[in-house]
């Protein structure tokens, strides 16, 4: 048996001899905060039900079962994985738009680097000096478009035009490679 596959066998038979992890109580510690360490499944007289396991800072294991609706969609959307740190908040009992019923709301946040969804929002296919619309995601806003700058008439070293270095001309003035930016352009930046 190879080292990875003897360590993963080892941990197995550690699983099968610990405790369950205690399960997390809403009612009485209204937030969970820990770092993701499996999805489990488990048998319940209703069915399989699943089961987050957190690893919290005191190195203990919390289970979280995912009985109500609301807790589950939320970890799903965001779709926590093993070794990111996921916090949990039982919001309490919320009625629904309709007002006819109640259920248990939660919020779920994870702890981890935002990611670009479209480089084509960063960098349009075709540069003009118009920026190319972009679609906000939850919590992220688009920078206000910027007017163009008149070019300073200082010399370059001296914070005045730039001068292009770029592969053939400018897309935006369209002044050759080496020539210096045409007054207003979008391209002539001090530096």
């Amino acid at each position: 048996m190879s080292n990875s596959m003897q360590e993963r066998a080892d941990q197995l038979r550690e699983r099968l001899t610990a405790e369950n992890p205690e399960m997390w109580d809403a009612a009485v510690e209204p937030e969970i905060v820990g770092v993701f360490t499996r999805l489990e499944s488990a048998p319940t007289a209703y069915g399989p039900k699943w089961i987050v396991v957190l690893t919290l800072p005191d190195g203990s294991e919390r289970s979280v079962w995912l009985f109500h609706t609301a807790l589950r969609n939320e970890l799903a959307k965001l779709k926590p994985v093993e070794g990111e740190l996921v916090a949990i908040a039982h919001l309490g009992k919320k009625q629904t738009e309709d007002g006819k019923t109640t259920y248990d709301a939660y919020k779920v946040v994870v702890d981890r680097v935002p990611t670009v969804h479209s480089w084509d929002a960063v960098a349009p296919a075709e540069i003009s000096e118009t920026p190319a619309p972009v679609t906000a995601s939850a919590g992220c806003q688009p920078p206000p478009p910027q007017p163009p700058r008149p070019a300073p008439a200082l010399p370059a070293d001296q914070g005045g035009p730039s001068v292009h270095h770029g592969p053939g001309p400018c897309l935006a003035c369209e002044c050759p490679a080496g020539d210096t930016h045409a007054d207003g352009c979008p391209d002539d930046l001090p530096f």
